[in-house]
């Protein structure tokens, strides 16, 4: 798995034709209070993608770009948690 901690402002065209995306793991993610350009964020992702969030408002906001996808928040196993 892929992580990142970064400050955005633009998500433009991000996942856009990432065709064998099927995991998508961006609960460090925050879009609450934030604008952020989402312009086809996920144009051509695939349906049913699993987009792993961190919490009801992301969940709602995500699932609002790709209503197709499987938009869940994310829970961490619990070694995860061990080692926070």
């Amino acid at each position: 798995m892929i992580s990142f901690d970064i400050d955005i402002t633009s998500m433009n065209n991000t996942f856009s034709g990432c065709t064998s995306l099927t995991n998508l793991y961006i609960q460090n993610m925050d879009f609450e209070n934030k604008t952020v350009d989402t312009t086809n964020i996920f144009k051509n992702v695939p349906s049913g993608v699993n987009i792993y969030v961190k919490n009801a408002y992301n969940q709602n906001f995500i699932q609002g770009l790709k209503s197709n996808a499987n938009v869940i928040i994310y829970i961490p196993p619990e070694e995860e948690l061990e080692e926070s």
